[in-house]
Protein backbone atom coordinates (compact mmCIF):
# COMPACT_ATOMS: atom_id res chain seq x y z
CA UNK A 1 0.00 0.00 0.00
CA UNK A 2 1.27 3.49 -0.85
CA UNK A 3 2.47 5.57 2.09
CA UNK A 4 1.80 9.27 2.71
CA UNK A 5 4.66 10.99 0.87
CA UNK A 6 3.27 14.54 0.73
CA UNK A 7 5.89 15.91 3.16
CA UNK A 8 8.72 14.18 1.27
CA UNK A 9 7.52 15.58 -2.06
CA UNK A 10 7.15 19.05 -0.54
CA UNK A 11 10.67 19.07 0.91
CA UNK A 12 12.11 17.95 -2.43
CA UNK A 13 10.14 20.69 -4.18
CA UNK A 14 11.62 23.38 -1.93
CA UNK A 15 15.10 21.98 -2.53
CA UNK A 16 14.41 21.90 -6.29
CA UNK A 17 13.41 25.58 -6.36
CA UNK A 18 16.62 26.66 -4.64
CA UNK A 19 18.65 24.72 -7.20
CA UNK A 20 16.67 26.09 -10.14
CA UNK A 21 17.26 29.67 -9.03
CA UNK A 22 21.02 29.17 -9.44
CA UNK A 23 20.46 29.34 -13.21
CA UNK A 24 17.93 32.03 -14.20
CA UNK A 25 17.16 30.39 -17.57
CA UNK A 26 16.11 26.96 -16.27
CA UNK A 27 13.18 28.01 -13.99
CA UNK A 28 11.54 29.90 -16.86
CA UNK A 29 11.71 26.93 -19.24
CA UNK A 30 10.76 24.52 -16.45
CA UNK A 31 7.65 26.52 -15.58
CA UNK A 32 6.80 26.87 -19.29
CA UNK A 33 6.88 23.08 -19.76
CA UNK A 34 4.41 22.54 -16.91
CA UNK A 35 2.15 25.36 -18.11
CA UNK A 36 2.10 23.88 -21.60
CA UNK A 37 1.08 20.52 -20.13
CA UNK A 38 -1.74 22.26 -18.26
CA UNK A 39 -2.92 24.07 -21.40
CA UNK A 40 -2.89 20.90 -23.49
CA UNK A 41 -4.71 18.79 -20.88
CA UNK A 42 -1.76 16.56 -20.07
CA UNK A 43 -2.00 17.58 -16.39
CA UNK A 44 -4.87 19.13 -14.47
CA UNK A 45 -5.03 21.18 -11.30
CA UNK A 46 -6.38 19.61 -8.10
CA UNK A 47 -8.58 22.10 -6.28
CA UNK A 48 -8.90 20.36 -2.92
CA UNK A 49 -6.59 21.28 -0.03
CA UNK A 50 -4.47 18.88 1.96
CA UNK A 51 -2.39 15.83 1.05
CA UNK A 52 -5.34 13.52 0.27
CA UNK A 53 -6.29 10.04 1.43
CA UNK A 54 -3.37 7.76 2.29
CA UNK A 55 -3.10 4.73 0.02
CA UNK A 56 -5.02 6.27 -2.86
CA UNK A 57 -3.03 9.46 -3.34
CA UNK A 58 0.65 9.67 -4.25
CA UNK A 59 2.92 12.59 -5.09
CA UNK A 60 5.67 12.38 -7.68
CA UNK A 61 8.86 14.30 -7.04
CA UNK A 62 10.44 15.81 -10.14
CA UNK A 63 13.63 17.46 -11.36
CA UNK A 64 15.00 18.95 -14.59
CA UNK A 65 17.23 17.30 -17.17
CA UNK A 66 18.94 19.85 -19.40
CA UNK A 67 19.78 18.60 -22.91
CA UNK A 68 21.76 21.34 -24.65
CA UNK A 69 22.19 19.25 -27.79
CA UNK A 70 18.44 18.85 -28.38
CA UNK A 71 16.86 20.76 -31.25
CA UNK A 72 13.42 20.78 -29.59
CA UNK A 73 12.96 20.69 -25.80
CA UNK A 74 16.19 21.57 -24.01
CA UNK A 75 14.72 21.30 -20.48
CA UNK A 76 12.73 18.19 -19.62
CA UNK A 77 10.76 17.57 -16.46
CA UNK A 78 11.57 14.08 -15.16
CA UNK A 79 9.27 12.49 -12.57
CA UNK A 80 10.60 10.13 -9.90
CA UNK A 81 8.23 7.22 -9.37
CA UNK A 82 10.88 5.16 -7.55
CA UNK A 83 11.16 7.41 -4.47
CA UNK A 84 10.40 5.68 -1.17
CA UNK A 85 9.56 6.94 2.29
CA UNK A 86 10.16 5.22 5.63
CA UNK A 87 10.75 1.84 4.04
CA UNK A 88 7.39 1.87 2.28
CA UNK A 89 6.98 0.90 -1.36
CA UNK A 90 7.50 3.32 -4.21
CA UNK A 91 4.85 3.87 -6.85
CA UNK A 92 6.86 1.77 -9.32
CA UNK A 93 6.90 -1.07 -6.78
CA UNK A 94 3.09 -1.09 -6.87
CA UNK A 95 2.72 -0.96 -10.64
CA UNK A 96 2.58 -3.89 -13.04
CA UNK A 97 5.34 -3.41 -15.60
CA UNK A 98 3.73 -5.71 -18.13
CA UNK A 99 5.41 -8.06 -20.61
CA UNK A 100 7.95 -6.66 -23.09
CA UNK A 101 6.17 -5.84 -26.35
CA UNK A 102 8.97 -3.94 -28.12
CA UNK A 103 11.19 -5.45 -30.75
CA UNK A 104 14.62 -6.62 -29.57
CA UNK A 105 16.88 -3.58 -29.85
CA UNK A 106 19.52 -5.50 -31.82
CA UNK A 107 16.95 -6.70 -34.39
CA UNK A 108 15.98 -3.18 -35.42
CA UNK A 109 19.36 -2.14 -36.93
CA UNK A 110 19.70 -5.56 -38.62
CA UNK A 111 16.42 -4.92 -40.46
CA UNK A 112 17.30 -1.27 -40.99
CA UNK A 113 20.42 -2.25 -42.94
CA UNK A 114 18.50 -4.46 -45.39
CA UNK A 115 16.85 -1.53 -47.18
CA UNK A 116 18.43 0.64 -49.87
CA UNK A 117 16.11 3.53 -49.00
CA UNK A 118 15.97 4.13 -45.25
CA UNK A 119 13.38 6.14 -43.33
CA UNK A 120 13.27 7.05 -39.63
CA UNK A 121 10.95 9.26 -37.58
CA UNK A 122 9.31 9.44 -34.19
CA UNK A 123 5.95 9.91 -32.50
CA UNK A 124 5.45 13.32 -30.94
CA UNK A 125 5.03 13.06 -27.14
CA UNK A 126 3.81 9.49 -27.56
CA UNK A 127 3.35 8.72 -23.85
CA UNK A 128 1.32 11.87 -23.32
CA UNK A 129 -1.20 10.83 -25.98
CA UNK A 130 -2.58 8.03 -23.77
CA UNK A 131 -5.23 8.96 -21.20
CA UNK A 132 -5.30 7.76 -17.59
CA UNK A 133 -8.56 6.57 -16.03
CA UNK A 134 -9.90 9.31 -13.77
CA UNK A 135 -9.96 7.01 -10.73
CA UNK A 136 -6.18 6.45 -11.06
CA UNK A 137 -5.08 10.04 -11.56
CA UNK A 138 -4.68 10.86 -7.87
CA UNK A 139 -1.78 8.40 -7.71
CA UNK A 140 0.01 10.68 -10.20
CA UNK A 141 -0.13 13.97 -8.35
CA UNK A 142 2.80 16.38 -8.13
CA UNK A 143 3.51 19.74 -6.51
CA UNK A 144 4.50 22.97 -8.20
CA UNK A 145 4.21 26.73 -7.61
CA UNK A 146 1.69 29.23 -8.91
CA UNK A 147 4.56 31.66 -9.56
CA UNK A 148 8.08 30.26 -9.01
CA UNK A 149 9.57 33.73 -9.59
CA UNK A 150 7.86 35.45 -6.65
CA UNK A 151 9.43 35.84 -3.22
CA UNK A 152 6.90 33.56 -1.51
CA UNK A 153 5.39 31.28 -4.16
CA UNK A 154 2.28 29.31 -3.28
CA UNK A 155 2.37 25.52 -3.65
CA UNK A 156 -0.39 24.10 -5.84
CA UNK A 157 -1.27 20.49 -6.66
CA UNK A 158 -1.47 18.98 -10.15
CA UNK A 159 -2.16 15.47 -11.34
CA UNK A 160 -1.52 13.67 -14.61
CA UNK A 161 -4.40 12.97 -16.95
CA UNK A 162 -2.07 11.18 -19.39
CA UNK A 163 0.62 8.51 -19.04
CA UNK A 164 3.71 10.00 -17.40
CA UNK A 165 7.17 9.06 -18.60
CA UNK A 166 9.14 7.54 -15.73
CA UNK A 167 6.57 4.99 -14.54
CA UNK A 168 7.63 1.36 -14.80
CA UNK A 169 4.38 0.58 -16.62
CA UNK A 170 4.63 3.41 -19.17
CA UNK A 171 6.52 1.49 -21.92
CA UNK A 172 4.02 -1.37 -21.74
CA UNK A 173 1.05 1.00 -21.85
CA UNK A 174 2.45 2.77 -24.93
CA UNK A 175 3.40 -0.42 -26.77
CA UNK A 176 0.09 -2.12 -25.95
CA UNK A 177 -1.90 0.92 -27.08
CA UNK A 178 0.02 1.22 -30.35
CA UNK A 179 -0.26 -2.49 -31.05
CA UNK A 180 -4.00 -2.50 -30.30
CA UNK A 181 -4.58 0.47 -32.57
CA UNK A 182 -2.45 -0.87 -35.45
CA UNK A 183 -4.02 -4.35 -35.29
CA UNK A 184 -7.40 -2.77 -36.01
CA UNK A 185 -6.26 -2.56 -39.67
CA UNK A 186 -5.09 -6.19 -39.90
CA UNK A 187 -7.92 -7.32 -42.17
CA UNK A 188 -7.90 -4.13 -44.22
CA UNK A 189 -4.14 -3.85 -44.80
CA UNK A 190 -2.16 -6.79 -43.31
CA UNK A 191 1.06 -5.78 -45.08
CA UNK A 192 1.03 -2.34 -43.45
CA UNK A 193 0.32 -3.85 -40.03
CA UNK A 194 3.28 -6.21 -40.27
CA UNK A 195 5.66 -3.51 -41.51
CA UNK A 196 4.51 -0.96 -38.97
CA UNK A 197 4.80 -3.32 -36.01
CA UNK A 198 8.34 -4.23 -37.11
CA UNK A 199 9.22 -0.56 -37.61
CA UNK A 200 8.22 0.71 -34.16
CA UNK A 201 10.58 0.69 -31.21
CA UNK A 202 8.80 2.49 -28.33
CA UNK A 203 8.18 5.90 -29.97
CA UNK A 204 10.71 5.56 -32.82
CA UNK A 205 9.81 4.58 -36.40
CA UNK A 206 12.70 2.84 -38.16
CA UNK A 207 12.05 1.42 -41.59
CA UNK A 208 13.03 1.41 -45.25
CA UNK A 209 12.29 -0.15 -48.61
CA UNK A 210 13.96 -1.19 -51.82
CA UNK A 211 13.12 2.17 -53.45
CA UNK A 212 11.77 5.65 -52.69
CA UNK A 213 8.23 4.82 -53.80
CA UNK A 214 7.85 1.94 -51.33
CA UNK A 215 9.24 4.03 -48.48
CA UNK A 216 6.94 6.94 -49.35
CA UNK A 217 3.93 4.63 -49.41
CA UNK A 218 4.69 3.46 -45.90
CA UNK A 219 5.19 7.06 -44.74
CA UNK A 220 1.78 8.11 -46.11
CA UNK A 221 -0.07 5.11 -44.70
CA UNK A 222 1.72 5.10 -41.34
CA UNK A 223 1.16 8.81 -40.79
CA UNK A 224 -2.51 8.48 -41.66
CA UNK A 225 -3.20 5.38 -39.53
CA UNK A 226 -1.28 6.67 -36.53
CA UNK A 227 -3.03 10.04 -36.76
CA UNK A 228 -6.37 8.26 -36.48
CA UNK A 229 -5.20 6.97 -33.10
CA UNK A 230 -4.10 10.43 -31.96
CA UNK A 231 -0.36 9.96 -32.65
CA UNK A 232 1.59 12.46 -34.73
CA UNK A 233 4.43 10.85 -36.70
CA UNK A 234 7.05 13.53 -37.37
CA UNK A 235 10.73 14.42 -37.82
CA UNK A 236 11.26 12.00 -40.69
CA UNK A 237 14.78 11.58 -42.03
CA UNK A 238 16.02 9.54 -44.99
CA UNK A 239 19.18 8.91 -46.97
CA UNK A 240 17.21 9.80 -50.12
CA UNK A 241 17.00 13.52 -50.87
CA UNK A 242 14.23 12.88 -53.36
CA UNK A 243 12.15 11.11 -50.71
CA UNK A 244 12.86 13.85 -48.19
CA UNK A 245 11.65 16.54 -50.57
CA UNK A 246 8.42 14.60 -51.04
CA UNK A 247 7.90 14.23 -47.30
CA UNK A 248 8.59 17.92 -46.65
CA UNK A 249 6.12 18.91 -49.35
CA UNK A 250 3.46 16.61 -47.94
CA UNK A 251 4.08 17.90 -44.40
CA UNK A 252 3.63 21.45 -45.70
CA UNK A 253 0.35 20.52 -47.36
CA UNK A 254 -0.86 18.80 -44.20
CA UNK A 255 0.00 21.84 -42.14
CA UNK A 256 -1.97 24.05 -44.49
CA UNK A 257 -4.86 21.58 -44.52
CA UNK A 258 -5.26 21.97 -40.75
CA UNK A 259 -6.94 25.30 -41.56
CA UNK A 260 -9.03 23.90 -44.39
CA UNK A 261 -10.79 20.79 -45.51
CA UNK A 262 -7.87 18.96 -47.13
CA UNK A 263 -7.32 15.58 -45.45
CA UNK A 264 -4.19 13.54 -44.83
CA UNK A 265 -5.17 11.25 -47.71
CA UNK A 266 -4.61 13.97 -50.30
CA UNK A 267 -1.51 12.19 -51.53
CA UNK A 268 -2.47 8.56 -51.28
CA UNK A 269 -1.31 7.81 -54.82
CA UNK A 270 2.40 7.90 -54.10
CA UNK A 271 3.58 6.75 -57.56
CA UNK A 272 1.92 9.75 -59.22
CA UNK A 273 3.20 12.10 -56.56
CA UNK A 274 6.78 10.87 -56.95
CA UNK A 275 6.66 11.54 -60.69
CA UNK A 276 4.93 14.91 -60.40
CA UNK A 277 7.32 16.22 -57.75
CA UNK A 278 10.58 15.03 -59.26
CA UNK A 279 11.28 18.57 -60.43
CA UNK A 280 10.63 19.80 -56.88
CA UNK A 281 13.26 17.39 -55.55
CA UNK A 282 15.81 18.70 -58.02
CA UNK A 283 15.02 22.31 -57.25
CA UNK A 284 15.26 21.64 -53.51
CA UNK A 285 18.69 20.12 -54.00
CA UNK A 286 19.94 23.02 -56.10
CA UNK A 287 18.50 25.61 -53.74
CA UNK A 288 20.82 24.46 -50.99
CA UNK A 289 18.43 22.44 -48.80
CA UNK A 290 20.41 19.53 -47.38
CA UNK A 291 19.79 16.59 -45.12
CA UNK A 292 21.13 16.79 -41.57
CA UNK A 293 24.73 15.60 -41.33
CA UNK A 294 23.96 12.94 -38.72
CA UNK A 295 20.93 11.51 -36.99
CA UNK A 296 20.72 9.07 -34.11
CA UNK A 297 19.03 5.73 -34.72
CA UNK A 298 18.56 4.02 -31.36
CA UNK A 299 21.68 5.71 -30.07
CA UNK A 300 23.85 4.97 -33.13
CA UNK A 301 24.90 7.91 -35.30
CA UNK A 302 23.72 7.73 -38.91
CA UNK A 303 25.40 9.93 -41.51
CA UNK A 304 22.53 10.45 -43.94
CA UNK A 305 24.70 12.11 -46.60
CA UNK A 306 27.12 9.19 -46.90
CA UNK A 307 24.55 6.64 -45.66
CA UNK A 308 26.94 5.30 -43.05
CA UNK A 309 26.57 4.16 -39.45
CA UNK A 310 29.20 5.96 -37.40
CA UNK A 311 30.48 4.78 -34.04
CA UNK A 312 32.37 7.65 -32.44
CA UNK A 313 33.78 7.46 -28.92
CA UNK A 314 33.93 11.25 -28.70
CA UNK A 315 31.41 11.43 -25.86
CA UNK A 316 33.42 8.90 -23.87
CA UNK A 317 36.72 10.64 -24.59
CA UNK A 318 35.34 13.98 -23.43
CA UNK A 319 34.46 12.63 -19.98
CA UNK A 320 36.30 14.84 -17.49
CA UNK A 321 37.20 11.88 -15.23
CA UNK A 322 39.34 10.22 -17.92
CA UNK A 323 42.37 12.14 -16.71
CA UNK A 324 41.78 11.41 -13.02
CA UNK A 325 45.08 10.88 -11.21
CA UNK A 326 43.56 8.36 -8.82
CA UNK A 327 40.99 6.33 -10.78
CA UNK A 328 38.68 4.00 -8.85
CA UNK A 329 36.79 0.85 -9.73
CA UNK A 330 33.67 3.01 -10.02
CA UNK A 331 35.40 5.17 -12.68
CA UNK A 332 36.33 2.10 -14.70
CA UNK A 333 32.81 0.65 -14.58
CA UNK A 334 31.18 3.98 -15.40
CA UNK A 335 33.39 4.71 -18.43
CA UNK A 336 32.97 1.14 -19.68
CA UNK A 337 29.18 1.36 -19.44
CA UNK A 338 29.17 4.59 -21.49
CA UNK A 339 30.41 2.73 -24.58
CA UNK A 340 27.24 1.96 -26.51
CA UNK A 341 27.74 -0.60 -29.26
CA UNK A 342 24.60 -2.72 -29.89
CA UNK A 343 25.93 -4.17 -33.16
CA UNK A 344 29.34 -5.13 -31.78
CA UNK A 345 31.35 -2.93 -34.14
CA UNK A 346 34.14 -2.41 -31.59
CA UNK A 347 34.07 -5.59 -29.50
CA UNK A 348 37.92 -5.79 -29.53
CA UNK A 349 37.83 -2.56 -27.50
CA UNK A 350 34.87 -3.31 -25.25
CA UNK A 351 36.03 -6.82 -24.30
CA UNK A 352 39.31 -5.41 -23.00
CA UNK A 353 37.39 -2.98 -20.82
CA UNK A 354 35.23 -5.85 -19.53
CA UNK A 355 38.32 -7.90 -18.75
CA UNK A 356 39.73 -5.05 -16.66
CA UNK A 357 36.45 -4.83 -14.73
CA UNK A 358 36.55 -8.57 -14.15
CA UNK A 359 40.14 -8.41 -12.86
CA UNK A 360 39.11 -5.74 -10.35
CA UNK A 361 36.26 -7.96 -9.17
CA UNK A 362 38.69 -10.84 -8.73
CA UNK A 363 40.79 -8.61 -6.48
CA UNK A 364 37.61 -7.81 -4.48
CA UNK A 365 38.21 -4.09 -4.75
CA UNK A 366 35.61 -1.67 -3.36
CA UNK A 367 33.75 0.74 -5.65
CA UNK A 368 35.60 3.78 -4.34
CA UNK A 369 38.93 2.06 -3.87
CA UNK A 370 41.82 3.51 -5.89
CA UNK A 371 43.31 1.14 -8.48
CA UNK A 372 46.63 -0.51 -7.72
CA UNK A 373 49.67 0.36 -9.81
CA UNK A 374 49.31 -2.60 -12.22
CA UNK A 375 45.61 -1.96 -12.85
CA UNK A 376 46.23 1.77 -13.16
CA UNK A 377 48.83 1.13 -15.87
CA UNK A 378 46.40 -1.09 -17.81
CA UNK A 379 43.66 1.53 -17.39
CA UNK A 380 45.89 4.28 -18.79
CA UNK A 381 46.66 2.13 -21.84
CA UNK A 382 42.95 1.54 -22.39
CA UNK A 383 42.24 5.27 -22.12
CA UNK A 384 45.06 6.05 -24.53
CA UNK A 385 43.55 3.75 -27.17
CA UNK A 386 40.14 5.35 -26.58
CA UNK A 387 41.53 8.85 -27.07
CA UNK A 388 43.39 7.84 -30.24
CA UNK A 389 40.49 5.89 -31.76
CA UNK A 390 39.10 7.28 -35.00
CA UNK A 391 35.36 7.08 -35.70
CA UNK A 392 34.36 3.74 -37.22
CA UNK A 393 32.20 4.05 -40.33
CA UNK A 394 30.17 1.14 -41.65
CA UNK A 395 27.92 1.31 -44.74
CA UNK A 396 24.35 1.23 -43.46
CA UNK A 397 22.97 -0.92 -46.29
CA UNK A 398 24.38 -4.42 -46.73
CA UNK A 399 24.15 -3.99 -50.51
CA UNK A 400 26.06 -0.69 -50.64
CA UNK A 401 28.74 -0.99 -53.33
CA UNK A 402 27.47 -4.37 -54.56
CA UNK A 403 27.58 -4.40 -58.37
CA UNK A 404 25.77 -6.86 -60.60
CA UNK A 405 22.93 -9.27 -60.08
CA UNK A 406 22.95 -10.98 -56.68
CA UNK A 407 23.03 -14.77 -57.02
CA UNK A 408 22.99 -15.77 -53.33
CA UNK A 409 23.25 -14.38 -49.82
CA UNK A 410 24.38 -16.46 -46.87
CA UNK A 411 25.34 -15.64 -43.25
CA UNK A 412 28.85 -16.76 -42.37
CA UNK A 413 29.73 -17.07 -38.68
CA UNK A 414 33.11 -17.34 -36.97
CA UNK A 415 33.86 -18.19 -33.34
CA UNK A 416 37.04 -18.30 -31.30
CA UNK A 417 38.25 -18.31 -27.70
CA UNK A 418 41.56 -17.27 -26.15
CA UNK A 419 42.27 -17.88 -22.46
CA UNK A 420 40.18 -15.11 -20.90
CA UNK A 421 37.28 -14.49 -23.33
CA UNK A 422 35.29 -15.95 -26.20
CA UNK A 423 33.57 -14.34 -29.15
CA UNK A 424 31.40 -14.81 -32.24
CA UNK A 425 30.97 -12.68 -35.35
CA UNK A 426 28.56 -12.95 -38.29
CA UNK A 427 29.10 -11.62 -41.81
CA UNK A 428 26.70 -11.59 -44.74
CA UNK A 429 28.27 -13.20 -47.81
CA UNK A 430 26.82 -11.70 -50.98
CA UNK A 431 27.70 -13.46 -54.25
CA UNK A 432 27.08 -11.81 -57.59
CA UNK A 433 27.84 -13.05 -61.08
CA UNK A 434 31.33 -11.51 -61.02
CA UNK A 435 32.33 -10.97 -57.38
CA UNK A 436 31.86 -11.93 -53.72
CA UNK A 437 31.27 -9.39 -50.94
CA UNK A 438 31.43 -9.78 -47.15
CA UNK A 439 29.38 -7.39 -45.00
CA UNK A 440 29.71 -7.19 -41.23
CA UNK A 441 26.41 -7.89 -39.44
CA UNK A 442 26.97 -8.34 -35.70
CA UNK A 443 29.37 -9.71 -33.09
CA UNK A 444 29.13 -10.84 -29.49
CA UNK A 445 31.79 -11.29 -26.81
CA UNK A 446 31.85 -12.80 -23.34
CA UNK A 447 34.56 -12.77 -20.71
CA UNK A 448 35.56 -16.21 -19.48
CA UNK A 449 33.94 -17.40 -16.24
CA UNK A 450 35.75 -16.67 -12.99
CA UNK A 451 36.12 -20.42 -12.51
CA UNK A 452 38.97 -21.29 -14.86
CA UNK A 453 37.95 -23.30 -17.93
CA UNK A 454 39.94 -25.27 -20.47
CA UNK A 455 40.44 -23.83 -23.96
CA UNK A 456 38.24 -26.51 -25.63
CA UNK A 457 35.40 -25.67 -23.22
CA UNK A 458 35.72 -21.96 -24.04
CA UNK A 459 35.78 -22.84 -27.76
CA UNK A 460 32.54 -24.77 -27.25
CA UNK A 461 31.02 -21.76 -25.47
CA UNK A 462 32.04 -19.53 -28.38
CA UNK A 463 30.36 -21.99 -30.77
CA UNK A 464 27.24 -21.86 -28.62
CA UNK A 465 26.90 -18.06 -28.74
CA UNK A 466 27.63 -18.17 -32.49
CA UNK A 467 24.89 -20.75 -33.06
CA UNK A 468 22.39 -18.61 -31.14
CA UNK A 469 23.51 -15.39 -32.82
CA UNK A 470 23.50 -16.65 -36.40
CA UNK A 471 20.19 -18.46 -35.94
CA UNK A 472 18.55 -15.29 -34.67
CA UNK A 473 20.11 -13.13 -37.41
CA UNK A 474 18.94 -15.57 -40.06
CA UNK A 475 15.35 -15.40 -38.82
CA UNK A 476 15.47 -11.58 -39.00
CA UNK A 477 17.17 -11.37 -42.42
CA UNK A 478 14.88 -13.93 -44.06
CA UNK A 479 12.01 -11.45 -43.81
CA UNK A 480 13.76 -9.26 -46.42
CA UNK A 481 16.63 -11.24 -47.98
CA UNK A 482 16.52 -14.79 -49.43
CA UNK A 483 19.03 -16.89 -47.48
CA UNK A 484 20.58 -19.78 -49.42
CA UNK A 485 22.47 -21.45 -46.55
CA UNK A 486 24.28 -20.81 -43.26
CA UNK A 487 27.89 -21.71 -42.44
CA UNK A 488 29.61 -21.61 -39.05
CA UNK A 489 33.39 -21.80 -38.69
CA UNK A 490 35.59 -22.86 -35.77
CA UNK A 491 39.31 -23.65 -35.55
CA UNK A 492 38.85 -26.03 -32.60
CA UNK A 493 38.75 -29.69 -33.69
CA UNK A 494 37.83 -30.79 -30.17
CA UNK A 495 34.81 -28.50 -30.10
CA UNK A 496 33.79 -29.66 -33.59
CA UNK A 497 33.99 -33.33 -32.54
CA UNK A 498 31.89 -32.51 -29.48
CA UNK A 499 29.29 -30.80 -31.65
CA UNK A 500 29.16 -33.56 -34.26
CA UNK A 501 29.68 -36.53 -31.97
CA UNK A 502 26.94 -39.17 -31.86
CA UNK A 503 28.81 -42.35 -30.92
CA UNK A 504 29.01 -41.80 -27.19
CA UNK A 505 27.39 -39.90 -24.33
CA UNK A 506 29.23 -36.70 -23.51
CA UNK A 507 29.69 -35.15 -20.09
CA UNK A 508 26.98 -32.85 -18.80
CA UNK A 509 28.89 -29.64 -19.69
CA UNK A 510 29.18 -30.65 -23.35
Amino acid sequence: MLTDNYSLSKSRLVSLLSRLRNDPRVPKEYHAVIQEQVNTGVVERVEEDGPGEVGEVHYLAHHPVVCQGKQTTKVRVVYDASAKKSGGPSLNDCLYSGPPLSETIADVPVRFRCHKTALVGDLEKAFLMISIAEDDRDALRFLWFDDPFSEEPKIIVFRFARVAFGLSSSPFLLNATLKHHIMMYENEDPELVQKLLQSLYVDDIIYGDSDDIGAYKLYIKAKSRLAEGGFNARKFVSNSKKLMSQIKENERLLENSCHGSQSIKSKENSETVMEEDESYAKSATHSGSALPATEKVLGVHWNTEEDQLVLDLKEVREDSSLDALRPTKCDVARITSKIYDPMGFITPVTVKMKLLCQSLCKKKMGWDEVLDETSRKIWRNRLKSLKEAEPIRVPRCYFFGVAGRVRSTSPQGFCDAPVNAYAAVVYLKIETVDETYLKFVMSKTRVAPLVEQTIPRLELLSALILARLISHIRSVLEEFIPISHVTCWSDSEVALYWIRGEDREWKQFV
